[in-house]
């Protein structure tokens, strides 16, 4: 068997008994041993040295198949059991010159792997009468070290070393042997008293092992050593990584702990990907070629959606790595509070929720544009804020609804919309009926808060437009309304339509005067009136009524119709009549044309 003294230089020269190899390790102040024959590795025994003398040199002694190891300077020797199923260790009391005195007279002290026998005397003196005579000291039982693994039961304390002889049919049986007085316990003799009190087990140092992953086994079994530890598993060349160890990085352990060693499987050149953007922790675990990943912060993240990202890397992309390739990632450790207004309510939060506490309060009713949105946040946008940071965000209401109020009172119109948050304002506009007739907006749209809603009513009372026709020419037609009169020889033959006063001053901007010309002294022919709302009638003998003979609207309102003047096919008779109205198809049929289009006016009411 051939030692490798470049894996574990602090061994010394090997013991072999039988088929087993003791080997003293003075760095660790211990013995391995291993057995050829089951071709294991070491098994190891405690550190045997004191702590006064932690780097005593061992001297290893085999006699009768029995190895006994003995550290220079100190007065115990460790009897190692032979069995490889166990170690336990049995620590007696050395024969050193100092423990000789404790000895009987004439006693020599005995080799520790000598067979038994009887002190040798040597004649002495006889003591002087008045000293007492010796007492025999009496042999205190061998101090038991704690078990090793696959530890053996010890050899017995009253023949540590030798086998005591078979007695056969005509021998008689030899006496069992007196306890050798250099191995067995002592009390202080001359000298005082011994390092090491009877039965006494001695302290071993606790030390934490090391991190020694990723290094190479030749590296990192000397780590080990370094602080006490002793290194196992196969070695191969010492370039192999460490993947791991048994006991663990950081556990703490007695001194001369055997640490079993696992390599990692050897990685096959990579190209190094792009981890820009990628989260850091899996970016680290991307990198291939098993290549060491050392993630560093640094920088604020343009966005938070960035924040803990990878914003560098070395080497770049494309570069060939393997396992001895030291990667780096720097990653953007913090960042800025985002401006989350008009985004999203019920979504706002999800962008930020990986680094910020993020709730969300309802406010007032918001605007068409922003119901439901984000209109407010706790941390103003730019701040910089830690992780976990509290940030409220305010979420706009629904936008107020127009209520419909056609056909309500004015006054009840306008509490409704007042009541939804908006303001109302009241108008006229021709209608038949008191009650708002019309409104803007209309009924159920969405608006925003104090948007002004206009209700339309009228007031104005109705104002019917007469028509005369003439007694002795049924051709021959007058308008007349406000309570005025036709001139004598005319009779009066209903209504032509309505509307309301030009002399009430809230429905004045909504007409315009029917205007009447006059032909004195029959120069215009039969028809001496002539109506108009715009314009004048041809030639110039016309002259104009003072008093109008009444009012049309001047646009189209709901439930109004077309007014129209008519003349006949001489264009020297006119008529009045409404769209569908009876009298307008009486007299298209009797020879009357549409000409023109007076204004608008409220049905007939006959």
């Amino acid at each position: 068997m051939t030692w490798r003294t470049d894996v574990d230089p602090q061994a010394d020269q090997p013991t072999i008994t039988k088929d087993t190899v003791y080997l003293p390790v003075n760095g660790l102040c211990l013995v391995a041993r291993y057995e050829l024959a089951a071709g294991a590795g070491p098994s190891n025994s405690r550190p045997l040295c004191d702590a006064e003398r932690p780097d005593g040199k061992i001297n290893l002694t085999a006699r009768n198949g029995q190895v006994a190891a003995q550290v220079s300077g100190q007065s115990t020797v460790a009897l190692l059991a032979t069995s490889f199923n166990g170690d336990r260790l049995v620590r007696l009391q050395d024969a050193s010159p100092a423990a000789g005195a404790a000895q009987g007279p004439g006693q020599t002290p005995a080799s520790p792997l000598s067979p038994s026998a009887p002190p040798t005397t040597t004649p002495t003196s006889p003591p002087p009468p008045t000293s007492p005579p010796s007492t025999p000291t009496t042999p205190a039982p061998p101090a038991v070290l704690p078990r090793a693994p696959r530890a053996a039961p010890p050899p017995s304390a009253s023949q540590p070393f030798s086998t005591p002889e078979v007695p056969g049919p005509s021998r008689t049986p030899a006496a069992p042997p007196a306890p050798a007085a250099s191995l067995l316990p002592q009390g202080g003799g001359a000298g005082g008293p011994s390092a090491s009190p009877p039965g006494a087990v001695p302290t071993v140092p606790a030390v934490t092992v090391p991190d020694v992953t990723r290094m190479g086994t030749r590296e990192g079994c000397q780590r080990l050593r370094d602080v006490g530890l002793l290194c196992s598993g196969p070695q191969g060349d010492g370039t192999e990584k460490i993947e791991r160890t048994a006991p663990t990085r950081g556990e703490s352990v007695p001194r001369g702990t055997e640490v079993t060693l696992t390599f990692q499987p050897t990685a096959a050149p990579a190209t190094m990907p792009n981890l820009i953007g990628q989260p850091y922790q899996q970016a680290c675990q991307a990198v291939p070629a098993k290549a060491r990943c050392t993630p560093t912060p640094g920088g604020v993240a343009p966005d938070i959606t960035l924040f803990e990202t990878v914003s560098a890397q070395q080497p770049p992309e494309g570069t060939r790595i393997d396992a001895d390739t030291a990667v780096s990632v720097t990653y953007y450790a913090s960042f800025s509070v985002p401006d989350l207004t008009g985004r999203d309510g019920a979504t706002a939060c999800d962008a930020v929720r990986a680094a910020l506490a993020c709730t969300t309060q309802q406010g007032p009713a918001g605007s068409v544009a922003t119901a439901g949105k984000v209109v407010q946040q706790s941390v103003p946008p730019g701040t910089q804020a830690a992780p976990g940071t509290a940030l409220t965000v305010t979420i706009a209401g629904a936008a107020p609804v127009v209520p419909n109020v056609v056909g309500l009172d004015p006054a009840a119109a306008c509490a409704q919309v007042q009541q939804a948050g908006l303001i109302c304002t009241s108008a006229n506009k021709p209608s038949t009926t008191p009650n708002v007739s019309e409104q803007s907006p209309v009924g159920s749209t969405s608006v925003d808060p104090n948007t002004a809603v206009t209700v339309y009513s009228w007031s104005a009372a109705r104002q019917p437009i007469l028509r005369f026709r003439k007694n002795d020419n049924a051709r021959v037609w007058l308008l007349r309304g406000e309570g005025t009169t036709a001139q004598a020889g005319y009779e009066q033959k209903g209504e032509v339509g309505a509307s309301a006063s030009g002399r009430d001053a809230t429905a004045a901007p909504f007409l315009k005067p029917i205007v009447d010309y006059q032909c004195p002294g029959n120069q215009c022919g039969a028809d001496i009136n002539h109506f108009v709302t715009d314009g004048a009638p041809p030639g110039g003998v016309w002259t104009r009524n003072t008093n109008p003979a009444g009012w049309v609207f001047k646009e189209q309102y709901a439930g109004t119709v077309p007014l129209y003047r008519l003349v006949d096919g001489t264009g020297q008779h006119w008529a009045y009549a409404s769209e569908g109205s009876g009298a307008l198809n009486g007299y298209v049929t009797s020879g009357f044309s549409q000409q023109t289009l007076l204004g608008y006016v409220w049905p007939a009411a006959n």
